[in-house]
């Protein structure tokens, strides 16, 4: 098992916690590496180990982004003789049927990539539009590292890396090497029973946030679909006029509905992020100075070969 944290030694305590309580039959090794200067999360990690449940393996990953941390762990996890290498994320927690939900789901059907559904667990009282509007969480059907189990060998078949590190600032890197792997034929299925929940503290409950969330989203989207199949601007201008259309749809009826108005601005940020995709611009969401945009050097390159 992998998990990568980043400056959440609390959330990576309660995540740890909770996958010692998990309920499987089988040996489980669990890979942390830490991609924070302070290693605050490899020093949890490091606390906990002797009388852990699990034997627990702490790692710090000096690059920073999430891309390289989660290549590290992969290449950690793959010299454990396993047949499977689930993923979750430092704010993050599993039922405790989740890994043996996952590992009967793959054993059933064959799969490669099992994923699981993420729902959302609000700190406090949450507004009204943060449940209505659906923002937040995410369907068994929509593939992430937040909540996956991969065949180890679908892993050792792509080789090393998987994940685009020039994605390490914008995000995205989990949805590209996913796809990348469904192109290349891999079986993917989802498991409802399988939950994770995540938490959504009040620093995520603002339209501000769902905005540049939803821009970054689009953002990355769209510069990897360019990436993949080429530079036309026909289907980016399509979707940044439907976005635009439905947000507007949405402001309409924003006065009865909180929801509305955060659907809109949701529809509104994804509209931006592709216009600003459709212009070579790329939101670094998390970029150690705040948010910037700047100019991928991506071209033709393959992974591993862009800046």
């Amino acid at each position: 098992m992998a998990l990568c944290t980043c400056a959440r030694p609390q959330g990576l305590r309660r995540a740890l916690a909770h996958i010692g309580e998990l309920e499987f039959a089988g040996d489980i090794a669990v890979i942390v590496v830490d991609n924070h200067p302070d290693r605050a999360g490899l020093r949890v990690a490091e606390e906990l180990a002797p009388s852990y449940r699990h034997r627990l393996v702490a790692e710090f990953a000096p690059a920073r982004g999430i891309a390289s941390a989660r290549n590290q762990a992969l290449r950690t996890a793959l010299r454990e003789p396993s047949d499977y290498v689930a993923m979750l994320d430092d704010d993050e927690w599993p039922e405790p049927n989740w890994l043996s939900e996952l590992v009967s789901c793959q054993r059933q059907t064959g799969a490669d990539v099992v994923c699981g559904p993420v729902v959302p667990e609000f700190t406090g009282r949450a507004p009204f539009w943060a449940c209505a509007s659906g923002a937040f969480g995410t369907r068994a059907a929509v593939a992430k590292t937040s909540n996956v189990l991969f065949a180890t060998a679908a892993l050792r078949a792509h080789g090393d890396p998987w994940f685009d590190e020039s994605l390490g600032l914008s995000g995205g890197e989990d949805e590209e090497f996913i796809g990348r792997l469904g192109r290349r034929g891999a079986k993917f299925v989802s498991c409802d029973r399988a939950i994770v929940r995540e938490e959504v503290g009040p620093e995520r409950l603002r339209l501000a946030y769902l905005f540049a969330r939803s821009v970054r989203l689009a953002n990355v989207g769209t510069l990897l679909h360019r990436r993949a199949l080429g530079p036309s601007a026909g289907a980016g201008l399509t979707l940044a006029a439907a976005k635009l259309a439905y947000g507007l749809n949405h402001l309409f009826w924003a006065p009865f509905s909180a929801s509305r108005l955060a659907c809109a601005i949701v529809d509104f940020g994804a509209a931006t992020g592709v216009i600003l995709a459709l212009c070579g611009l790329r939101y670094e969401f998390y970029a150690a100075t705040g948010p910037r945009f700047r100019r991928p050097a991506w071209g033709k390159a393959k992974i591993g070969e862009v800046g």
